[in-house]
């Protein structure tokens, strides 16, 4: 990265993924402030050394949707010289869709591919999430030839107890009218119900069990 930190420029150097409407494209700069400080050591006059560490803060607008983006870019050019590592870069605004803990890898892939279009379009949005279910009944091992029975099947072998067999058919439900243009379709409103009702599933199934894995091996160290 050039060390003149405050420079101005009309676009990113990096491709970033927007939060509000997905899109993967270098962002238009409308703000940029570098909070970088220089640091020296000249202990050893032959090689004195000299590196910058700080943080460089930055709005930026999707040139696809106009809403704006609150980037927070890590600068340690003693570890990273040339920029490469952006693993400490984050979005500060928007917040992303917090995940469940604890999913299975293919669980987890399907949810952040369904979080992917949640903004974008609630029917697309549905059909993820339906896939999110069939990702569950096979990670479950449920039996049936169609996602109503394998979710039957879940109940019948209390994987899924009473109320979460309901949510598990009302997201069924919904994944239908978000699939099938001749039964209606959903709205931005629905979007908060379809997101809720799979999250409770998750948290039932993998997070639950996992905090309180944690927490009996946190109780077993304090003894």
């Amino acid at each position: 990265m050039p060390s003149n930190y405050n420079r101005n420029m009309d676009v990113t150097d990096f491709v970033l993924e927007c939060r509000h409407c997905a899109n993967k494209a270098p962002t238009e700069i409308l703000v940029q402030k570098s909070l970088v400080e220089q640091y020296e050591d000249d202990q050893d006059p032959r090689f004195p050394l000299q590196w910058d560490v700080g943080f460089i803060y930055q709005v930026l607008r999707c040139y696809s949707c106009k809403n704006v983006t609150v980037y927070e870019l890590a600068v340690h050019t003693g570890l990273d010289p040339e920029y490469i590592d952006r693993s400490n870069d984050k979005i500060l605004y928007p917040c992303g869709p917090e995940s469940p803990g604890a999913l299975p890898g293919p669980i987890q892939a399907a949810w952040d591919a369904a979080m992917r279009v949640r903004k974008i379009d609630p029917n697309a949005f549905s059909v993820l999430l339906g896939r999110v279910l069939d990702v569950i009944c096979v990670h479950e091992n449920s039996k049936g030839d169609s996602l109503y029975k394998r979710i039957e099947h879940l109940a019948a072998e209390r994987i899924f107890p009473e109320h979460l067999t309901k949510a598990a058919h009302g997201l069924r439900k919904l994944r239908n009218f978000g699939a099938h243009g001749d039964l209606g379709h959903l709205d931005e409103a629905d979007a908060p119900l379809l997101q809720s009702l799979c999250a409770a599933l998750l948290m039932h199934l993998y997070t639950v069990p996992a905090l309180a894995k944690d927490a009996e091996e946190r109780l077993e160290k304090l003894k």
